[in-house]
């Protein structure tokens, strides 16, 4: 009698980014409660949420810029819930944050040399004018005199020269004209088509919707839902949080 085959479980997905149990805030005010957010290598996650949610303080968190109370956040299989902002960002995260976050009083060729770990500028900004070809107009001009938009692109050509494992971004649209809008986002679309997960927050829905794999909805901070885009864009649940019907698909 011959013995019984053993059919062993899939391994799970890997994971770019995994967040567990958190807990953060500010001082005694706590705005986390019990966040469980993970993304899948490669995918590309919306968090959505009314202002006030706490999505920015997430993906601050995430980052290494607060301090959770309670919790663990690891970036594959390591545990970086202990580590400083510089240390996660060797463990191929990136952040970019509302308001863009570049030097303003520093030249475009700069903050593109700070931006990278890379010693050659040369090649740094080789990939930053393929990435955004106006760049290699501005290079020598101060970043806080750029457009809106181009400091956006400033800011985000650095996820285009470092190439991390896992991109967050906090509203990459806020204040732009709805074609630097829809730039920024083909763009967010080519660095993840290259392997780059991304996590993004913005206010645009239906065009966040329609890019991610998966999308979680935060609420005085908590998760209150999270499945597939498509289904939460016709979903009663995310009218009522957001304050507007729901979002519908073209």
């Amino acid at each position: 009698m011959s013995a019984p085959t053993t059919v062993e479980a899939p391994a799970p997905a890997p994971t770019a980014l995994d967040v567990k149990g958190i807990w953060s805030g500010y001082g005694q005010i706590t705005v986390l409660r019990d966040v469980d957010l993970s993304v899948p290598t490669g995918a590309f996650v919306a968090v959505l949420g009314p202002n006030g949610a706490g999505k920015t303080t997430l993906l601050k968190t995430i980052a290494g810029l607060i301090q959770p109370s309670q919790g663990t956040i690891s970036l594959g299989e390591k545990d970086v819930t202990k580590l400083r902002p510089h240390a996660r960002r060797r463990e191929n995260l990136c952040y970019i944050p509302e308001g863009r976050g570049i030097f303003r009083s520093m030249t475009v060729r700069e903050n593109l040399r700070l931006q990278s770990t890379s010693s050659d500028i040369g090649e740094v900004v080789d990939l930053a004018t393929e990435a955004f070809p106006v760049l290699g107009k501005r290079l020598r001009q101060t970043a806080g005199t750029l457009s809106g938009g181009e400091q956006q692109m400033l800011a985000m050509a650095q996820a285009y020269i470092e190439r991390p494992a896992m991109l967050l971004v906090d509203e990459a649209s806020l204040g732009l004209a709805p074609r630097i809008v829809d730039t920024i986002f083909e763009f967010l679309v080519s660095v993840n088509k290259r392997g780059t997960a991304v996590l993004l927050v913005d206010q645009f829905i239906e065009q966040a919707l329609s890019m991610a794999t998966c999308a979680y909805l935060l609420s005085r901070g908590e998760i209150v839902r999270s499945g597939d885009p498509s289904e939460l864009a016709g979903d009663d649940v995310l009218g009522h949080y957001l304050g507007h019907t729901t979002v519908q698909e073209k």
